[in-house]
């Protein structure tokens, strides 16, 4: 379970509304894309300890942003109930932005997360593509 201190540091990380996209609507089930931005700063809490004298974004945080972005859709606090294909490819240090793109399903019975996280090259923002080569993470998030 993510340290409520780190939960509730994640709005202050977050630079850009959310972003909400319908891909689909239907009366049980319904289909959105999500993203924001997230950059967290050097005095981060959850830099403490992850790693002395080379700070990274745990994991977890990362998995909370998309936890917290669903949160906020969605207007309620969901509950992590199952973690699936989650792989972690490059790291994330204090001060690099990077955007949480997800892609929601609503089922009658829980929530489907399929996310990427990506690098984010605020110098080239007009050109900004998706690509293996910036991604950090990706996986599939359940929830209720």
């Amino acid at each position: 379970m993510i340290n409520r201190n780190i939960w509730n540091e994640l709005p202050k990380a977050a630079i850009e509304p959310l972003s909400i996209e319908i891909l689909e609507l239907e009366k049980n089930k319904s289909t959105y894309k999500l993203e924001r931005q997230f950059c967290f700063s050097k005095d981060f809490i959850g830099f403490k300890g992850h790693f002395p004298n080379n700070p990274v974004v745990p994991g977890v945080v990362q998995i909370s942003c998309v936890r917290y972005m669903c949160s906020l859709f969605f207007n309620k606090l969901l509950h992590i109930s199952k973690i699936y294909k989650v792989k972690f490819i490059r790291i994330i240090t204090p001060g690099q932005i990077f955007k949480v793109s997800t892609i929601v399903k609503k089922q009658p019975d829980y929530i489907e997360a399929n996310f990427t996280i990506n690098l984010f090259d605020i110098k080239d923002y007009s050109n900004h593509k998706e690509t293996k080569d910036n991604l950090i993470s990706k996986g599939i998030i359940y929830m209720i």
